[in-house]
């Protein structure tokens, strides 16, 4: 297989010509693709409510003021479970609106296989798969497609590391195509994007020389791939926005120190510009990125202080690439990031004294915390989506199983912590105090002093980065 040179710029692997217009030779290993329809009925399915949603404000009682206010079809936390542990990491929203479908892994004799799983609106299984070869695989990220969805992950066949895997499964999840690629050392993805009208994707992750970027055509075949180095660089997302790819994660500046990277690539992987963002010493690390109405971006990721202690960390930019503000939130990680009514919704881990709880947070676009909400019971949010209801769309894992959470504006599960919440906006309970974050409780709005106080000082408080 090739071996691509590592530089700060990318050597070009193939001929300048968009994605969408290739028609070349599908490169790497082709394997067998093995496909395991499990059952279809409810059987694995376990409604969390007692152990993860409903311990969400546990001092918490149902809004008995209006007690219609809320649907309790329309609010849920499910785990879906077989031996385990299983892992979602990534959820899209069905065509039109028809159900959800997660990817993930889950463990099977021993070994983990790409996951596949397809609900209704309601959190119910229509079907779920596992796809598999003779190694470990995963699915780390998917997108919606004319013909069902695109997956991406990695692949492994012991003794010869891991290969970039994608592969389309139609609306019934019956294989359409895949395809492996190997770039001459052990690679992955992390990351797709929808790259024009052509139905062309963009795939990222690592790759042996550092930051892997390809592009797929409609058909599965490679467009283009480039490497950026330096070896232990990575990219862990993706996001398209006209012509333009913007790739982030994390890559090495010196002193053991780590800066949140951003490259902003042409439509024939062709780098366009570069930012590497620092904090003093601190190490950040980019996860997700969005793209903003104005061109800018959205980042969201970790910072993790030269004593090891992490904190969720945000960040927004203009168009160029250029940072505006940046913020840490509080202990834990910043897993997704995206654009939705009046700001963000960001999703991932809060830790508190050692337990992890899944937190889920709106913030305005100047960086200010507007609601925020941790679940207990070991949860983790690894992927959040805003819903055209006003809600919140997330996937995760919780007590080694797959989680699944539809929430309201706040992001409670249940009508016991949401009662008329469920009805109400994240502006409908701001204070107008950038030094608090609002919530919604038993139907009521709520403030609370801000997480971001303790990084400033006693009354004072963060902003964008900024102590006021």
């Amino acid at each position: 297989m090739p071996v691509w040179k590592n530089s700060d710029r990318p050597v070009p692997a193939l001929q300048h010509r968009n994605c969408c217009e290739f028609r070349l030779h599908r490169t790497g290993r082709q394997r067998l693709l093995h496909l395991v329809l499990l059952e279809r009925a409810h059987g694995d399915t376990a409604d969390v409510l007692g152990e993860v949603a409903a311990a969400a404000d546990t001092d918490a009682a149902a809004d008995t003021t209006d007690p219609a206010a809320c649907d309790p079809a329309a609010l849920w936390a499910k785990t879906f479970a077989k031996d385990g542990p299983d892992h979602l990491h990534a959820v899209v929203v069905g065509p039109a609106g028809s159900g959800f479908f997660a990817v993930g892994e889950r463990q099977i004799a021993g070994a983990g296989d790409a996951w596949l799983l397809r609900t209704d609106t309601s959190g119910a299984v229509t079907w779920q798969a596992t796809v598999g070869k003779a190694g470990a695989d995963i699915a780390r990220d998917a997108v919606a497609s004319v013909a069902g969805y695109v997956v991406a992950g990695a692949t492994t066949v012991p003794g010869t590391g891991s290969d970039l895997w994608v592969f389309q499964v139609d609306a019934a999840g019956k294989i359409v195509w895949e395809t492996t690629h190997d770039a001459g050392g052990d690679e992955a993805a992390f990351g797709i994007a929808p790259m024009g009208a052509g139905g062309a994707h963009i795939v990222v992750g690592t790759a042996k020389g550092g930051g892997l970027a390809t592009c797929f055509t409609a058909a599965g075949t490679l467009g283009w791939q480039q490497v950026f180095g330096p070896p232990e660089a990575y990219f862990q997302d993706v996001a398209t926005f006209g012509s333009a790819v913007t790739v982030v994660g994390a890559v090495p500046v010196g002193g053991g120190q780590t800066a949140a990277w951003v490259v902003r690539l042409d439509p024939f992987g062709t780098e366009t510009w570069v930012k590497k963002h620092v904090l003093g010493t601190t190490s950040l690390a980019a996860n997700a990125v969005a793209v903003l109405g104005d061109g800018g971006l959205a980042l969201s990721g970790s910072a993790t202080a030269p004593g090891g202690v992490t904190q969720a960390w945000l960040a927004r930019t203009d168009a160029g690439g250029e940072l505006l503000w940046q913020s840490q939130l509080l202990a834990g990680d910043a897993r997704s990031v995206a654009v939705t009514v009046g700001g963000l919704i960001v999703a991932g881990v809060a830790t508190t004294a050692g337990k992890a709880g899944g937190w889920l947070a709106h913030m305005a676009l100047d960086g200010t915390q507007q609601t925020g909400l941790v679940t207990p019971g070991a949860a983790i949010w690894r992927h959040g989506l805003p819903l055209a209801n006003g809600g919140f769309l997330l996937a995760g894992s919780a007590v080694g199983k797959g989680l699944l959470g539809h929430t309201d504006a706040f992001g409670h599960t249940a009508c016991a912590t949401s009662g008329a919440c469920s009805t109400k906006t994240a502006a409908s309970c701001a204070d107008g105090d950038p030094c608090t974050v609002d919530g919604c409780a038993e139907g009521k709005c709520q403030s609370s002093p801000s997480a971001a106080g303790s990084l400033c000082g006693t009354g004072t408080c963060g902003i964008g980065g900024v102590c006021k």
